[in-house]
């Protein structure tokens, strides 16, 4: 978990200053998040590469649909943090990403710190949402799921 945690820490002000993901980090948080699986979790393998498969299939759409408003590096970012959540968490971890993502730019932009051009980096997002559901994760779905059922 340090691991994973220092990980997404650099990501993040990388990603905020220079808005490139290095992959040496993504390779770490990939071969750990594995090996945290194998090793201690109760994650079947299956679980694991289908929240990897997850991750990688929605990035690449958006990135794609984008036409590069979506970097490369969020697309192998989203792969490796499915390898760590599965498939629950990988969606759990998108949506999360995603709300906050859009909350935090439409804050900037409305308040004039971005303007409509600008390039808001999503990795400091997606570093945020895959901490916020390591941590949470049953909580937050237990809590998602409660919101359905009458």
């Amino acid at each position: 978990m340090f691991i994973l945690t220092s990980c997404l820490i650099l990501i993040s002000l990388i990603d905020y200053k220079t808005q490139i993901i290095p992959d040496g980090l993504v390779g770490v948080i990939a071969v750990n998040g594995a090996l945290y699986n194998l090793l201690y979790a109760q994650q079947s393998i299956s679980d694991m590469l289908l929240g990897g498969a997850v991750g990688f299939t929605v990035m690449l759409l958006i990135f794609f649909i984008s036409r590069g408003g979506m970097g490369g590096g969020d697309v192998k970012l989203s792969t490796t943090v499915g390898l760590w959540l599965g498939v629950e968490g990988t969606l759990l971890f998108l949506l999360l990403a995603f709300i906050m993502g859009g909350v935090i730019s439409l804050l900037l932009l409305v308040s004039g710190v971005k303007s409509k051009g600008e390039a808001i980096p999503f990795g400091p997002f997606l570093c945020l949402a895959a901490f916020i559901t390591v941590i949470y994760q049953p909580f937050l779905l237990n809590f998602y799921w409660q919101l359905f059922l009458f």
